[in-house]
């Protein structure tokens, strides 16, 4: 049993799963293998849950010689059998105040704040962008962030984007209508890259951006229609 292009070896009643990629490698028992039978839930088991192990000691064993359970195996620094570094993971804190209204400060790390706001008709003061507004800014800038890295990767030189971008939301979902959902429906962004790099280039740069910027991932994946559309500016 094992997802396609998965490798796996029993030693005695524990089953090391080589990932195919990277030396990575897990180990898992049996009895924790037998209930996963499908593909997709042995995928799901393996991202969420399992320790990686070296493959030069592919089922750790305690002091006394018994084959450690994938409970008991070390961890800590320098421990035999200890984990590979998993993914890098990134925990940041931020704390927002409102005071009785629609108007909320925001502080991040370093002090770094930001406000959000509501318009007067709709209760607010006016003095910032909506959280809606500010999601948008947000998709701008992750993905101009997400460029850079992605340009800087391939070599393509450029001086800067411009972008503009609008939104589409049925507003009787904010009020309360349960069959309406109650942010976007749409939105659509024209980023205007400011290059001399060859087309071909622009749209290898482009594709690593949409595919990697965290931002356009997580309205994709709530289901909003996102359009991004990229192009050159001559200037």
């Amino acid at each position: 049993m094992g997802a396609p292009g998965t490798g796996l070896v029993n030693p005695e009643a524990r089953t090391v799963l080589d990932a195919g990629h990277a030396g990575a490698s897990w180990a898992i028992d049996d009895a924790v293998l037998a209930v996963l039978g499908s593909p997709r839930l042995l995928r799901a088991y393996l991202d969420r849950t399992l320790l990686r192990v070296p493959r030069q000691d592919p089922a750790p064993r305690r002091t006394d010689g018994r084959r450690c359970t994938l409970s008991e195996v070390e961890v800590g620094p320098g421990a035999k059998g200890a984990s590979r570094p998993g993914p890098r993971r990134v925990r940041a804190t931020l704390r927002a105040r409102n005071e009785r209204g629609v108007r909320t400060v925001v502080t991040t790390r370093g002090g770094l704040s930001l406000v959000t706001d509501e318009p007067v008709g709709q209760g607010g003061t006016g003095s910032a962008p909506t959280p809606l507004e500010t999601v948008v800014g947000a998709l701008c800038g992750c993905s101009a962030v997400t460029f850079e890295r992605a340009a800087r990767e391939l070599g393509l030189a450029y001086e800067g984007i411009d972008f503009e971008a609008g939104y589409l939301l049925d507003r009787r979902g904010l009020l309360g209508q349960a069959d309406v959902r109650p942010y976007f429906d749409t939105v659509e962004v024209d980023a205007r890259v400011h290059t001399t790099a060859p087309a071909g280039l622009l749209e290898r740069v482009v594709e690593l951006t949409e595919r990697r910027c965290p931002v356009r991932n997580l309205l994709v994946d709530a289901g909003v229609a996102l359009r991004i559309s990229w192009s050159a500016a001559a200037d």
